[in-house]
């Protein structure tokens, strides 16, 4: 999104890379593992050393032999050739191997500035060991542990150096749309990723649980800009298999919680499972915009889309609130559609009706169906007012909390989102009593021997409400 410099890191399987990203980024985002070829897919963040941002890059293991080989070294080499500097990291205990050597020459061959980062240097008496490592060929290196915290510093010092002279713009201010994208394993989340990018970011497979880190990748439609999250497909807690399992369905709730807006994948051919129904609940109770995409509609063999839109408002009543699509991420069909919606529901999120607004549609809303009888006494709704965004949040004021039902809640919510069109957000609201005039005043004087001992300059409506309280 922004001109700031990469520095990508690399090296054979298990030497340390993804260890060494989540200290350069201050951050747990690789999953880190004993076991070979846990990162996959290119993660990418932006973190900074000496106020000077700038953009790191964890890459697969480059191997002869595994899983997803071609992929994971296609990634690989897209990383180096977007770098600006290069850190091949080689396991210093181990000593330089024969395919550290070839890693090495694919290097010099790129003819970028390269650091040579001789890892798992946990005491200096192991340097002797990491100096068995300098025949690859690369000039410039340090040793590094990240266990012990020894010459990271040193490293980004190096990594910096490199760049001294590229023009680095500052800090950007524009904050991307956050979009986590979720569903059960295989359901074709990846494939979407890809098809959003326009490009090959994550690596697609029929195995499930081919994802296991939350990617990030941010890009810019029209005047917009969004960071995709693809995430791990959750399974059911008892049919996680491994620790690596446990920590990327862990890092797929994390997504949720960092996300702005969720797209819910299902898959037409399985249709709506408990999974999906987990994922709606929670994305709706965390307060996150919500779309919902109906993949593999090209494989539906005549499909109704409106007796299957009906069985899954049926199943989750909040899907009635969303933009709904049916389409194929493979094929790319309706995809195109889905940042028109992003934008639409990203506007939902932030909006702020104003008091007088709400009050007016309050007042139409009794007109047309009375507040509840509550043993003989109607429920007094006295206005309402919004009282935050992101999620949109409201607040009514009556004469008694216990008289207001749910039905009569629901009925001047559903109102709510169709008058001001709230689709694929979720709605937040509390009841309170309406205020008495005593603590009104109370508030009132609060707030001014607040400003009083804060040393601040009350204005001149403060005054007058303290002298309410001798009424």
């Amino acid at each position: 999104m922004h001109d700031y410099p990469t520095l990508a890191i690399v090296g054979r399987p298990n030497v340390g890379k993804s260890s060494l990203f989540n200290v350069i980024c201050k951050k747990k985002i690789s999953i880190v593992e004993e076991e070979e070829g846990i990162t996959r897919d290119t993660i990418c963040h932006l973190t900074e050393f000496d106020d000077i941002p700038f953009y790191v890059m964890d890459t697969g293991g480059i191997a002869k032999e595994g899983v997803f080989l071609e992929q994971i070294r296609s990634q690989a080499l897209e990383a180096i050739a977007k770098a600006d500097v290069i850190a091949l990291v080689i396991d210093g205990k181990v000593g330089l191997t024969t395919q550290d050597q070839e890693v090495a020459k694919l290097l010099l061959q790129k003819k970028k500035p390269t650091i040579l980062v001789i890892n798992k240097m946990d005491r200096v008496s192991d340097e002797a060991m990491g100096y068995r490592c300098l025949n690859c060929g690369i000039q410039e290196f340090v040793f590094t542990s990240t266990i012990e915290d020894r010459g990271i510093e040193e490293l980004q010092t190096r990594v910096t150096n490199h760049w001294k002279d590229k023009p680095i713009s500052a800090k950007a201010e524009i904050k991307p749309i956050s979009v986590a994208l979720i569903g059960r394993t295989n359901v074709g989340k990846s494939t979407l990723f890809n098809g959003l990018l326009q490009e090959s970011r994550a690596i697609v497979s029929p195995i499930a649980g081919t994802t296991r880190d939350s990617i990030d990748v941010t890009m810019q439609w029209k005047d917009l800009f969004f960071t995709f999250i693809d995430t791990a497909g959750i399974r059911k807690k008892h049919k996680e298999r491994n620790v690596i399992e446990k920590f990327a369905s862990l890092r797929t709730w994390k997504a949720i919680d960092r996300s702005d807006i969720c797209i819910i994948l299902i898959d037409c051919l399985s249709g709506i499972t408990t999974q999906e129904k987990r994922f709606i609940h929670q994305v709706e109770k965390r307060g996150k915009g919500c779309i919902i995409f109906i993949n593999k509609w090209d494989l539906s063999d005549g499909h109704c889309m409106q007796q299957t839109l009906r069985v899954l408002q049926n199943e989750i009543p909040f899907i009635k609130c969303c933009p709904v699509f049916f389409g194929s991420a493979k094929t790319m069909r309706n995809v195109d559609k889905i940042f028109p919606a992003l934008q639409s529901v990203m506007e939902n999120f932030e909006r702020r009706i104003s008091t007088g607004k709400l009050n007016s549609f309050l007042v139409r809303m009794m007109k047309n169906y009375s507040p509840p009888m509550i043993k003989g006494k109607r429920l007094r709704i006295y206005y309402i007012t919004q009282v935050k965004n992101c999620p949109p949040h409201f607040i009514f004021f009556v004469n008694d909390p216990e008289r207001v039902t749910d039905g009569y809640k629901r009925y001047l919510f559903n109102h709510l989102r169709k008058e001001f069109d709230f689709l694929g957000v979720p709605l937040h609201s509390s009841i309170k009593a309406k205020p008495t005039l005593r603590e009104r005043s109370q508030a009132h004087n609060k707030k001014f021997e607040d400003l009083i001992f804060a040393g601040e300059e009350p204005t001149t409506e403060l005054p007058q409400a303290l002298s309410l309280i001798h009424i």
